[in-house]
């Protein structure tokens, strides 16, 4: 039976990995009790699947949760990838233009995936983000994704993120004068990231602006990019940012009903 240690150890990294995805973000120690698996053999496991990249630690915490990695895995996620290329030059456009890194959100099941970015790893001193799912209601590519979905489609989502084992979705700080706040960033046309997220995540080196991608009448997307708090405060540039975010929106929107049309 020569080929058991293998077949086993990715039958428990497939484990592993149901397992975060499910929970996530989610510790080591609650893995290794739901699988029963011994704490060291769980974290070789996690570690392993980080260095593959389908799991990464959540900013300095002992948390850890799944990657976009982990969507090759789903079926239609052709089209997401085909999207992401041909967005890919735009988004390394608007960097060159405004001089900040920047990210494109893609929006999976409850949550927002940071599908592309060209922030070099490690940039800012904070971990490297391409691949993370982060939450809808605490950043700035989920706010500005929220604020545009059709009503009946965001009722299903806000249900769904109120069982959600994450905090950052199922906290009700983030819930209060929530309809208030989607409807400032459909007026404002941008989104902000939560401040006391930014801390936890980023420990406030960086803010963040997001704003939405939108094809016809429905968004498809959304486009943030990451200032260095230390070099310029959110007031002073968020005026010089806006244009340039939507005006590489609309160019993306553009891309995007071209050769996907108007339906995912």
């Amino acid at each position: 039976m020569p080929a058991y240690g293998p077949v086993r150890a990715i039958s428990r990294g497939l484990h592993v990995l149901r397992e975060i995805s499910a929970r996530g973000p989610v510790g080591a120690t609650e893995i290794a009790n739901v699988l029963k698996l011994p704490q060291a053999t769980t974290v070789r496991i996690i570690e392993t699947l980080i260095t593959e990249g389908f799991v990464y630690r959540q900013g300095s915490t002992a948390l850890f949760a799944v990657t976009a990695k982990t969507s090759v895995f789903a079926a239609g996620q052709d089209m997401k990838r085909q999207m992401v290329d041909a967005c890919t030059p735009s988004v390394e456009r608007l960097r060159e233009l405004i001089g900040w890194p920047c990210n494109l959100g893609l929006f999976d099941n409850d949550a927002m995936i940071i599908a592309y970015t060209n922030r070099e790893p490690n940039a800012f001193s904070v971990p490297h983000r391409f691949g993370a799912r982060i939450p809808m209601l605490v950043t700035g590519l989920g706010l500005a994704y929220l604020a545009h979905m059709e009503p009946a489609k965001r009722e299903i989502l806000l249900e769904k993120l109120t069982r959600s084992p994450n905090t950052w979705d199922s906290n009700r700080r983030y819930w209060k004068n929530l309809d208030l706040q989607l409807q400032t960033v459909r007026r404002q046309g941008y989104a902000l990231a939560d401040e006391e997220y930014l801390d936890a995540i980023y420990r406030s080196k960086i803010w963040a602006i997001a704003v939405p991608i939108l094809v016809g009448n429905k968004v498809r997307a959304s486009l943030s990019a990451l200032v260095l708090r230390s070099v310029a405060s959110d007031r002073k540039t968020i005026a010089k940012l806006k244009k340039p975010l939507a005006d590489m929106a609309a160019e993306m929107a553009g891309i995007m009903e071209f050769h996907f049309g108007h339906e995912r």
